[in-house]
């Protein structure tokens, strides 16, 4: 093995093992990095090299672009700050379940398709003073249909919500909003019952 790839994978190596809590996909990252490395495969070492400028960038981009392959993407780009650029999904539909003429801040779920017909979704989750969100991503979870991607967010939304109304201290909630929000919700999906019906 060539002195520049010795340092390289030793790099690597101490960067993964001081991690304290890597990701789901930077193992895989590091083990298809191992393995490159050790068969002296110069094709893949190639690649992994375009991954990023040192060893942080390398694991968590190509972490990245395994997760992005589960929806069909083939993510190679880096961007300006040395990021694997993001996946852009397809089909992305927003539902919400506003109360009220709420413009900013409501509750709602983001849903989106990856190129191979793999779904994923977003929440974000408001209540008087706070609330969750995250984005759509190929860290999210994955959905064979764009049914299924909603059943799901949905369900996500209600446990963050009712968790909400069920702690002691809810006076940080508008406990009356979140109802309101509940019910929407519910007549959203009485909604999609009745078009499964036809």
């Amino acid at each position: 093995m060539e002195k520049q790839a010795r340092k390289e994978i030793k790099r690597i190596v101490n960067y993964f093992s001081a991690l304290c809590g890597p990701g789901r996909y930077e193992p895989e990252a590091y083990r298809m990095c191992v393995e490159a490395y050790r068969k002296g495969d110069t094709q893949r070492i190639d690649w992994i090299r375009t991954m990023g400028a040192d060893e942080r960038y390398i694991i968590r981009n190509i972490g990245h672009h395994l997760a992005g392959k589960r929806f069909g993407f083939d993510l190679t780009q880096i961007g300006k700050y040395g990021w694997l650029e993001t996946a852009e999904f397809l089909d992305v539909e927003e539902i919400a379940f506003k109360v009220g003429d709420e413009k900013y801040n409501y509750n709602n779920i983001k849903l989106g398709r990856g190129p191979n017909g793999k779904w994923t979704f977003a929440m974000a989750m408001h209540y008087s003073l706070g609330g969750c969100s995250y984005g759509l991503t190929v860290f999210n979870r994955l959905c064979d249909s764009q049914q299924s991607a909603t059943n799901q967010a949905i369900a996500e939304l209600r446990k963050h919500i009712v968790r909400q109304l069920g702690r002691n201290d809810n006076s940080r909630s508008d406990v009356t909003y979140l109802n309101k929000v509940l019910g929407h919700m519910k007549t959203y999906e009485g909604g999609l019952a009745q078009l499964t019906l036809f």
